[in-house]
C-alpha cells in the first residue's frame, strides 16, 4: 500500500522496470586538513558507505528506480586517532516528493556528532538489525532504518513502524560500552540529541501522536497543497497544534527538534500566504520544538 502511494506521489506509472534497492544516497567523506591517513583509505571509505546505503536490501519490497528515497550523507572527519580509527561528525539529509509538484520535501536533518569508529579498506559495512558487527556498520544501519520509518510514516499511518523496529534493534546489538561511554549512542551525560534518544523519542508512547502528525503533514496537507493551499495550510497547522501537548508531555524532545530542523524553512514559505492569526500560531508552536531556530521565524511577523 506504502509503495503504491509512493508511486502515485510521483505521479508516473512505469511497467517492466527493474527491481531496486530502496536507497539513493549521495556520500561525501571529508578528510581533515592536515591529513596523515593515506587519501585512497578515505576514497575507498566514501565507496564503501555509498554501496552500504545504494546496494543493501533494508525492506521485502521491491522499488522502482523513481521510488528510491534520495539523500545525502557527509562524513566530516574531524580526528584521527589512528591509522583505522576515526572521530567523525555525520551529516544526514533526506527528501520525499510531494505529489503533483516539482518539489522535494526535506524529511531528514540531523547532524550526528563524534561519532568514533575503526575502519581498515575491505573490511565490510553490514546491516546490523540482527547482529552487532562494529560501530560504523551499526550507525549507518541505524540511519538507513530512520530514513525509511520516516518515509513510510509519511505516506501512510505508523507505517514505519517496522523499520523504527529494526533501528531500535541495531541499538539493542550495540555492546554496553557504547550505549555506556559513546556520546553519539549513550543516553548519559549527552544533551539529549544522541541516536538513543532519538530512536526512545520515537518509540516513546508519550510521542507516539507525533508519528500522526509527520503522516497528515505530508499526505493530509503537502500533497493536496496543489489542489488547495488555503485548505492545505489550514490542516498543517491543525496537526501541527498537537506539538503544544506533546511539548509538556515530553519537554525537549529530539524528536520534534529534528522536524523543526528539517522543515522551518518549508514553513516559512508555505505561511507566507497564510493570514496574520496562522502566522502567529505557527511561531509560537514552532519555536516550541527549536529554541535556537526562533529567528528563523521572523519572516513571518
Amino acid at each position: 500500500m506504502v509503495n503504491f502511494l509512493k508511486t502515485l506521489v510521483v505521479g508516473i506509472l512505469l511497467t517492466n522496470t527493474i527491481a531496486a534497492q530502496e536507497l539513493n544516497f549521495q556520500v561525501k567523506v571529508v578528510s581533515p586538513i592536515n591529513i596523515k591517513t593515506d587519501p585512497a583509505v578515505y576514497r575507498q571509505l566514501e565507496s564503501d558507505i555509498k554501496d552500504f546505503f545504494n546496494k543493501t536490501k533494508f525492506t521485502e519490497h521491491e522499488y522502482l528506480e523513481l521510488e528510491k528515497i534520495e539523500g545525502s550523507v557527509q562524513i566530516t572527519i574531524t580526528e584521527e586517532l589512528s591509522s583505522s580509527a576515526f572521530l567523525a561528525d555525520i551529516s544526514l539529509k533526506t527528501s520525499r516528493p510531494v505529489f503533483n509538484a516539482d518539489y522535494k520535501t526535506p524529511m531528514i536533518n540531523i547532524q550526528d556528532k563524534s561519532v568514533n569508529f575503526t575502519y581498515l579498506p575491505g573490511q565490510p559495512i553490514q546491516r546490523s538489525d540482527r547482529s552487532y558487527f562494529d560501530v560504523l556498520s551499526s550507525t549507518l544501519s541505524f540511519y538507513a532504518f530512520i530514513t525509511l520509518g520516516y518515509d513510510y510514516d509519511s505516506f501512510s499511518l505508523y507505517g514505519g513502524e517496522d523499520y523504527f523496529q529494526a533501528a531500535f534493534e541495531v541499538f539493542q546489538n550495540l555492546p554496553n560500552g557504547s550505549k555506556r561511554d559513546d556520546p553519539s549512542w549513550s543516553n548519559v551525560g549527552v544533551n539529549g540529541r544522541s541516536k538513543y534518544f532519538l530512536i526512545e523519542n520515537i518509540r516513546s508512547p508519550r510521542l507516539r501522536p507525533f508519528r500522526q502528525v509527520i503522516y497528515e503533514y505530508h499526505r493530509m496537507a503537502l500533497d493536496n497543497m496543489w489542489q488547495d493551499p488555503e485548505k492545505s495550510r489550514a490542516v498543517l497547522l491543525s496537526s501541527l497544534g498537537l506539538i503544544e501537548d506533546l511539548n509538556q508531555a515530553y519537554p525537549f524532545s529530539f524528536f520534534l527538534q529534528t522536524f523543526g530542523d528539517a522543515k522551518h524553512n518549508e514553513l516559512v514559505e508555505i505561511f507566507k500566504a497564510g493570514d496574520q492569526g496562522q502566522k502567529a500560531k505557527l511561531r509560537s508552536l514552532m519555536v516550541l520544538t527549536s529554541p535556537s531556530l526562533a529567528s528563523r521565524y521572523d519572516a513571518l511577523k
